[in-house]
């Protein structure tokens, strides 16, 4: 980390595979770039273009692409101009001394933690999708009439008073209005689900006065409800 000037050959293969292994770590990155251009590989220009995408920090990647020829200056500087230091000259810091101190530090730990964040908001969110709805008031009460109602066969042909059988053509005409009834019903419960119990009582009535055979069953159906909206 100290020297990426220093990654070699030797280095290569294993920061690639780092890379495959954690994309978005830009340490790894780093460093591979780094040493694919101490070795001037071919692949160099190719995968600069992908650090660019990766890499978030510009600045560091510049930083660290520059540092070979920052060294090199330096070392003509030194070898062109040789300068005895004065007596009393106090010695440079560390910093303005060694061209590795503009190279930003790099922390796993911390690029690891970054990769983390997204967890956390997939968690608040699971936690959201599990969290129970909260109950409705007299929601007991809903719930019981609609499985009452989805057990209660709507479709059941209902004998007539006199005893006397349909005709084929009356069967006919029976099982279609007997339809148009179990779709009504159905409206009628979903009405309930969206507490809109007013307007499934209107359904229940013109069903009883349309089906006066059930008027006992709709008008049960029908105190319920007008019990339940006082209640609310």
């Amino acid at each position: 980390m100290s020297s990426p000037q220093k990654v070699g050959k030797e280095h290569i293969f294993d920061l690639k595979e780092y890379v495959s292994e954690f994309p978005y770590v830009s340490i790894f990155r780093l460093l591979y770039l780094k040493g694919l251009g101490n070795q001037d590989d071919i692949r160099f220009s190719s995968e600069l273009r992908h650090a660019a995408l990766y890499v978030q920090d510009r600045k560091a990647l510049r930083t660290l692409m520059e540092l070979k020829d920052v060294r090199e200056e330096a070392a003509e500087v030194k070898e062109a101009d040789p300068v005895a230091p004065k007596a009393n000259a106090k010695p440079k810091r560390d910093e303005e001394t060694d061209p590795l101190a503009v190279v930003p530090a790099f922390d796993i730990a911390k690029e690891l933690e970054v990769d983390d964040e997204p967890i956390e908001d997939l968690s608040e969110l699971a936690k959201f999708i599990n969290r129970k709805p909260k109950k409705m008031k007299h929601q007991s009460l809903i719930d019981n009439f609609i499985q009452a109602s989805e057990t209660e066969s709507f479709t059941t042909s209902i004998k007539s008073n006199s005893g006397e059988s349909v005709a084929p053509q009356a069967q006919e005409s029976k099982s279609v209005g007997e339809s148009e009834e179990f779709l009504t019903e159905t409206l009628a419960k979903i009405y309930i689900k969206q507490r809109k119990f007013e307007s499934a009582i209107k359904i229940f009535r013109k069903l009883c006065l349309k089906n006066p055979e059930k008027s006992i069953y709709f008008a049960d159906q029908i105190r319920f409800l007008e019990k339940l909206v006082e209640n609310l």
